[in-house]
């Protein structure tokens, strides 16, 4: 696979957009950071070609869902940042007694979601972090030794 056998889909920003600046700030400001370009995926097919890309690539790629990250792995100098904080549908499928939830929906979005539905979710206590770092994080939160984990 090389370069011409996959293309980036979804909003790109690269260095040169006037709005790169702003879309490359992490939440941590004391982390800078200079990634070669953050593709802000609307689907699941817009990762899946960010995921070829750096392949093809070889370039790095960070998974960012609204950079609430406090050491900034979430970016990094030289990287495809993949952020997904587009993607934040959520669904509940109460006969399967199953949530699904895109990886870019925030603890406070579910929680709001959840709660007008009489249901308690083990989130953390920030409401801006989103769900896919929350997740692979382990998701911990204030409930998680009642609920458990948010990974399990």
């Amino acid at each position: 696979m090389n370069q011409c056998d996959c293309h980036l889909t979804g909003r790109v920003v690269v260095p040169d957009d006037p709005f790169y600046h702003e879309a490359r700030q992490d939440f941590n400001r004391a982390v800078q950071q200079y990634p070669l370009m953050i593709v802000y995926c609307r689907d699941q097919g817009d990762v899946s070609n960010a995921v070829r890309w750096s392949k093809a690539c070889h370039v790095p790629l960070r998974i960012r869902n609204g950079g609430h990250n406090y050491e900034g792995y979430s970016s990094g100098n030289g990287t495809l940042v993949i952020d997904v904080s587009e993607m934040h549908g959520i669904f509940l499928d109460e006969s399967q007694n199953a949530l699904y939830v895109q990886g870019g929906a925030t603890n406070g979005q579910v929680y709001q979601f959840l709660s007008s539905r009489g249901y308690p979710f083990p989130g953390g206590t920030c409401p801006t972090v989103g769900i896919s770092g929350y997740a692979t994080g382990g998701g911990w939160g204030l409930s998680c030794r009642w609920l458990g984990l948010g990974c399990d």
